[in-house]
């Protein structure tokens, strides 16, 4: 006869000790924000399809897109297997619910010309070969940062991708 919210905080003293920083964060405002306001008084042997989808409802009913949504309910299910994983009941219908469909992205990469233009800006700034480094190999800010001269072959003309910087918050 546990709650989700009950076994969610459980959950977060089990799991979350094993996940990165950024990842940790993620789950955390998933359940703060969604999953425990939705559901966090459902027992967790009483959930339904309908309860699944209350939450990524909530999160479409507040304007977010369906990849958010889709998101939300990973860490929903997430929470629920290892539950099950420990013994806990939770009905098969609740772990078989459909997540909603992610919606197409509609980015588009840099063309040459708008690339020819973000480079002769980045040759005036102090730290061109950070903006560079990043443009060329195709790196996220934290993979930039993250470079040590111990991940530079310059004989080889190897780069690797060893670990990242990411920013904590307490």
């Amino acid at each position: 006869n546990v709650t989700v919210a009950a076994w969610a905080a459980k959950w977060e003293t089990i799991h979350f000790s094993t996940l990165k920083p950024r990842v940790r964060e993620d789950y955390e405002s998933k359940l703060r924000l969604w999953i425990i306001p939705a559901i966090g008084r459902r027992k967790l042997g009483d959930l339904n399809p309908g309860d699944i989808r209350r939450v990524t409802d909530a999160v479409a009913a507040a304007g977010l897109s369906a990849t958010s949504a889709k998101n939300v309910h990973r860490v929903l299910l997430n929470l629920l297997r290892a539950a099950k994983r420990e013994g806990l009941h939770v009905p098969d219908s609740a772990l078989m619910t459909q997540a909603p469909k992610a919606s197409k992205s509609t980015r588009t990469a840099i063309g040459p010309d708008e690339m020819a233009a973000i480079l002769k800006v980045v040759q005036e700034l102090d730290d061109r070969s950070r903006w560079l480094t990043a443009m060329i190999y195709g790196l996220r800010q934290g993979e930039t940062l993250g470079l040590t001269w111990a991940s530079v072959d310059l004989d080889g003309g190897h780069l690797r991708i060893d670990w990242e910087l990411q920013r904590i918050r307490y």
